[in-house]
């Protein structure tokens, strides 16, 4: 795929790979069809001549019942070879964190996430025409987290991740990722070093 880009390349031939688990690849030749699927094999390649720059950065304030946290990237990549921006340079990003601290001896924690993601870099070679990762699309992101830690030994946390139900895909992946997803735990030491 785009070989001239140096971005993404194929290795070899096809390889036939089993569906059924426990019968090696090497049997697909005798299998009924179906059973087996063609998977190209891919690698990334370096690009002989490239330039990144961009700024990161990552702020926090704790002032004991709550604390505040920021953090952002924006990366650019461009082939000196040929003009046009890096496939893989993964888009900008930005993330606040909000927390508050209750009780006594503040063993509860209830916060907020916010995401912002942008769109995959433009002026890059594709998987629709051939050349890269897929393009994806910008979002933003809500989470809810809480904890509690009851003692040193025993201690619970609950999550809620993307709060408003949206449909994204993230950078490079190819499958959305989950909807609304309701995660609890809850962690018992019985014993220390």
């Amino acid at each position: 795929m785009n070989d001239d880009e140096g971005i993404l390349c194929r290795i070899g031939e096809p390889i036939l790979t089993s569906f059924v688990p426990g019968v090696p690849n090497s049997a697909c030749p005798s299998l009924p069809p179906g059973l087996c699927m063609p998977f190209q094999p891919f690698q990334y390649v370096n690009v002989a001549q490239a330039r990144l720059s961009g700024v990161e950065l990552e702020s926090g304030y704790d002032r004991g019942a709550g604390f505040a946290t920021f953090e952002g990237s924006a990366i650019n990549g461009k082939n000196l070879e040929t003009g046009m921006s890096l496939a893989t340079v993964p888009p900008y990003r930005a993330s606040a964190t909000l927390g508050f601290r209750f009780l006594d001896d503040r063993s509860l924690v209830v916060g907020a996430r916010f995401t912002a993601v942008g769109s995959s870099p433009k002026n890059v070679p594709t998987a629709t025409d051939g050349g890269g990762p897929l393009p994806t699309a910008g979002y933003g992101l809500v989470d809810l987290f809480a904890s509690y830690a009851y003692n040193d030994r025993v201690s619970a946390n609950f999550s809620v991740n993307n709060l408003l139900n949206r449909e994204y895909t993230q950078f490079l992946n190819i499958e959305p990722n989950p909807g609304l997803t309701v995660k609890g735990g809850i962690t018992i030491k019985f014993a220390e070093k």
